[in-house]
């Protein structure tokens, strides 16, 4: 009899998150051309978007308080013990993290280096 952890798919599904920054990027197509970008990046490394999240609110707000990522982390709660693997699909890493000459993937890049 297999193990119950090796019936347990491995393949990573996508989730997308997607925010504007300012009222301007709000009012044009920032959103659904993040989206866009984000789904094609899906398609190409072959990964089922299993959930999009989108953060309407300009400005201001830590990340962690933004209404979208606090439904992304929810959700990922909710798939604790699935066995199931994520990869969470940002436009741009300015959408996770602003200062980027600080942020940790800016970190990582020069760790590799």
């Amino acid at each position: 009899m297999k193990p119950v952890h090796d019936t347990i798919s491995r393949e990573k599904e996508a989730l997308i998150y997607c925010r504007v920054s300012s009222l301007k990027q709000l009012k044009g197509s920032g959103l659904d051309s993040q989206e866009h970008r984000c789904k094609q990046h899906a398609v190409s490394k072959n990964y089922p978007v299993a959930a999009t999240f989108f953060d309407n609110v300009s400005g201001g707000l830590d990340l962690m308080e933004r209404p979208a990522m606090q439904d992304l982390l929810a959700y990922l709660d909710r798939q604790a013990g699935t066995g199931k693997r994520f990869v969470v699909i940002l436009d741009d890493h300015k959408r996770f993290a602003p200062q980027s000459d600080t942020n940790m993937f800016n970190q990582s890049k020069a760790a590799k280096n």
